[in-house]
């Protein structure tokens, strides 16, 4: 959700875009899994999940080009319409009534048998290309000119529809490679479960760093270090499964709050200054009575009249 983000298009629809992507991915195992050969079954789960994605984050993309719509309302709303989606498709495929779909063939094998290695080296991949990628090429700087003012990039010759829709189509896909990921690399399943948050936990992140994506390294690990140390704690002290979850909210709400008091200074105005301030504001209003007497004859203009009526006064 980066590129969206440092376009000031904010797409709270990440978790239902990686679950579209997902979904595509399940698609593709239902159908082929244990029929077609594992690489061919993988292609084609990769290719959907791509088409997944992309096609839920456009939607709200062509809202905003075309009727400049809310994207917020309109991509947190889609979260909900993909869970439907998912849990329809689960009870149309599925024999159990247990809500989750499993698989048992057509997926990747473990690299080196740890199924969390490819993850690490494809974010690895991708937050340097996603730094390289907003940093130094043309459609990085497009974005960037679109966030901080529409009005300039129209003026310099940005075409401000193309930009929303191409940027989304980026961050679409990549929603779906993380589906795709999730349920063909680690899961093997399906369940309205499946993203487990981690599309508004992208959210947090992207925040937390400023839309840097090398930032963004540093802040996952910071989330990673203080959600286990809770889950730690929880399991020592026996408090449940929530508290986890409850104290990194807690943690996170606070540094987010201390972003006031980075970007402003609360200033304390002394009573004497305030009645200095009142003072200058009777002797102009006045001095208002007697501008157009003296305004004629003088030759004053309206923006040093008043600063002249009053030198006289002393």
């Amino acid at each position: 959700v980066t590129p969206c983000f440092k376009m000031k298009f904010w797409n709270i629809g990440g978790e239902g875009q990686i679950l579209m992507g997902a979904l595509g991915c399940s698609v593709a195992l239902v159908f082929m899994g244990g029929k077609s050969s594992d690489g061919a079954t993988i292609v084609v789960s990769l290719i959907l999940a791509f088409a997944f994605g992309i096609a839920w984050a456009v939607i709200p993309a062509f809202f905003k080009a075309r009727w400049n719509t809310n994207e917020t309302l309109l991509t947190l709303m889609m979260n909900y319409i993909a869970i439907c989606l998912v849990n329809f498709f689960i009870k149309s495929v599925a024999s159990s009534s247990t809500g989750t779909l499993t698989f048992e063939a057509g997926f990747i094998k473990p690299l080196g048998g740890n199924q969390y290695i490819l993850f690490v080296i494809v974010a690895v991949v991708l937050t340097v290309l996603m730094w390289v990628y907003l940093k130094y090429s043309k459609h990085g700087y497009e974005l960037t000119v679109v966030g901080e003012s529409e009005n300039t990039s129209r003026y310099v010759g940005i075409n401000n529809k193309l930009v929303i829709i191409r940027t989304l189509i980026l961050c679409g896909a990549l929603c779906g490679l993380i589906g795709f990921l999730l349920v063909s690399g680690v899961n093997h399943s399906l369940g309205d479960a499946t993203v487990e948050g981690r599309g508004f936990t992208g959210l947090l992140i992207s925040w937390l760093a400023h839309f840097n994506p090398l930032a963004m390294g540093l802040t996952s690990f910071l989330f990673v270090f203080i959600d286990n140390g809770a889950s730690q704690v929880s399991n020592y002290a026996r408090l449940g499964a929530s508290y986890p979850k409850v104290m990194t909210g807690i943690f996170f709400f606070f540094i987010i709050a201390t972003e006031f008091f980075i970007n402003y200074r609360i200033v304390f105005k002394k009573k004497k200054a305030r009645n200095i301030t009142d003072n200058a504001d009777t002797i102009s209003g006045e001095a208002q009575p007697i501008k157009e007497e003296i305004g004629i004859d003088k030759g004053y203009t309206k923006e040093n009249i008043t600063e002249e009526i009053v030198k006289e006064r002393v």
